[in-house]
């Protein structure tokens, strides 16, 4: 039996976040979509995405990622605001602390374990 080889994904910076943080981009395609997820809110951004009869793709993204962080819409989010937990089940948004149900433990989860 052998094998097989770890599956590769390739990826490319896609800007820095004002805390230093880099996001990248990481491409796939799927049948007639081309696209890429950027770490950032693991956001799908379609590079080119053809329906059946169209003469022309369309392009379904920012191109950078300070238009992602000025719209702050989670434009092409795959995951939401969060995923997993939220720690203490406290956050702060927009300088204010929102304390929300400790459903996990200590912890907020969207999802009931």
């Amino acid at each position: 039996m052998t094998s097989a080889a770890a599956p590769r994904v390739d990826r490319a910076p896609f800007g820095t976040m004002p805390d230093a943080w880099r996001s990248s981009a990481s491409p796939c395609a799927v049948r007639t979509v081309q696209a890429s997820v950027i770490t950032y809110g693991g956001a799908a951004v379609a590079d080119n995405a053809r329906p059946r009869r169209a003469e022309r793709g369309c392009r379904v993204r920012h191109d950078e990622l300070e238009s992602y962080l000025a719209a702050r819409r989670f434009f092409g989010a795959i995951i939401g605001r969060y995923a997993n937990r939220i720690a203490r089940a406290r956050c702060m948004l927009d300088g204010t602390e929102l304390r929300l149900d400790a459903n996990n433990g200590a912890n907020h989860a969207p999802w009931r374990p």
